[in-house]
Order: C-alpha cells, then structure tokens, then sequence
C-alpha cells in the first residue's frame, strides 16, 4: 500500500478498484485459494501477477471480445475482412480460405457469390468436404432455402457421422422444422436434447414442443435447463446465460 500512497490519492483509488476486480474475478471463477491471498496481501503487484497470468490469456478466448473486436473493424474498416480473404484465396485455393472468404460473403449479405464460393469448390476429392458443406448449409438456412439446407446438411451427416451431436445437427433439426418437416424435426431435436454439449439444444427442443401444443413436455424441459444450470459452475453458467435465460422466460408463459 505504501507505493499507491507515493502516487497520490487517486492512484489509490485505482488499486483498490483493481484489488476488488481481481479479488471478484478470483472467487467467481474459482481459482486456487493461494491467488486470493496473493491479490490480497501484494496489493498491485499481487494483481498485475494475476491478471498477467490468470486473465490476459483467457481474453483471447473470450466470445465477447471477439465480436466486439469484429464490430470496431467493421465501422474502421468494414471491407478488410473481404480484401484479406481474397487475398488468401488468391494466394492458396485450398478449403480454409476458401471457407473463410464465403464466410466474410455471407456477413456482408452476398449470399449468392459465398454460394458460388462453396459449390464450385465441392470438386473432386473436396465434394463432401465437412467445412464446405457446413458453410454452404449456414448460407442456405440465412436465406431461408431450408430445403437446400436440409439437403447439404443431410450429405454433411451421412458422410460424416461424427458431426452428429454437434452444431451441424442442430441445424440439420432446425432447417427441417423451418421446412415444415415436424415429424422429422422432433425426431433430430429428441436426439439433441440430452448428448448436445450445452441448453441450447434442449431449449430449442422444448420451444418446437410447445410451438406443437406439448406445453407439458415443453415446461419439463424448460425446467431441466433451469435446474441444471443452477447446480452448475459458475463459467458454465455464463457460456450458457442466453439459453439459462431464455429458459427461464419461457417457464412464466408455458
């Protein structure tokens, strides 16, 4: 505390905000019990050392400062992520740059050139590529052609087993419900709802359930993910808070 003394009040007032942060930051995502001590008895220092090597790795990570560093580009910059992918493109055609530049296509609403970007580089060996595929169905069901979604989708699933249980599926059930397949939907959506790593699949399962008059089903599995989400850790609590939420929602209405 001396050191914060030497620079003046206002200092001080910073390095007790710091303390509190890092402290919070400590408990709240469970750390070892010697990082609170260190916060708290090494003041700054304790806090520079945690936040170096407990926090600043973690931020690369973070969903959160990913978007928000994508919308900055954006409003700076809004065609880099086009330049830079062609630029790759253009320097080696393979299926990563490839799937990169469709993808910046597709978030700049040029949905029939990422189209294009994806089919034409189904050639070959590359036909039923897992990334291609996945990225030419995201497209499809953006612009709302689920049938054509449903059909990538479908070649993704059997070609590639292991992508079930996965986002791919949940998109598979989810094109198929917006296609008006229901029976089929509910099929793929009861296969998600306990193996889907995360709410988001069972939230989605009890929404179809009630959009179909199954307000009981729905209610139970709305409650499942609340339940669950209470007797889980903190940091699971967090990656999930849209579903957590949503779910909660839902339970005042069904």
């Amino acid at each position: 505390m001396r050191l914060l003394f030497m620079f003046g009040p206002g200092f001080l007032v910073v390095g007790v905000i710091f303390q509190i942060i890092c402290a919070v930051h400590c408990v709240r995502n469970g750390r070892q019990q010697q990082w609170l001590w260190i916060i708290l008895v090494f003041s700054v220092m304790g806090c520079l050392v945690y936040f170096f090597v407990e926090i600043l790795p973690t931020l690369g990570r973070s969903s959160a400062l990913r978007r928000t560093n994508q919308a900055l580009t954006d409003i700076l910059d809004p065609d880099r992520g086009l330049r830079t992918g062609s630029a790759r493109l253009a320097i080696s055609n393979n299926v990563q740059n490839t799937c990169q530049y469709a993808e910046q296509l597709a978030r700049k609403g040029k949905y029939t050139e990422a189209i294009n970007i994806y089919t034409e580089a189904r050639k070959g060996m590359f036909q039923y590529d897992p990334l291609l595929l996945t990225g030419l169905a995201r497209v499809y069901f953006s612009t709302r052609h689920f049938g054509e979604c449903v059909t990538a989708l479908r070649e993704l699933l059997e070609h590639w087993p292991d992508q079930r249980r996965g986002d791919a599926h949940l998109l598979y059930a989810m094109a198929l419900e917006e296609d008006g397949r229901h029976t089929e939907a509910e099929r793929e959506y009861k296969l998600l709802a306990d193996s889907y790593p995360g709410p988001e699949a069972k939230y989605r399962y009890a929404r179809f359930l009630q959009k179909q008059g199954a307000a009981t089903q729905a209610r139970e599995l709305y409650r499942d993910i609340v339940l669950v989400a209470q007797s889980a850790p903190k940091h699971y609590q967090r990656m999930h808070r849209e579903w957590i939420s949503a779910a909660q929602d839902a339970l005042k209405g069904v």
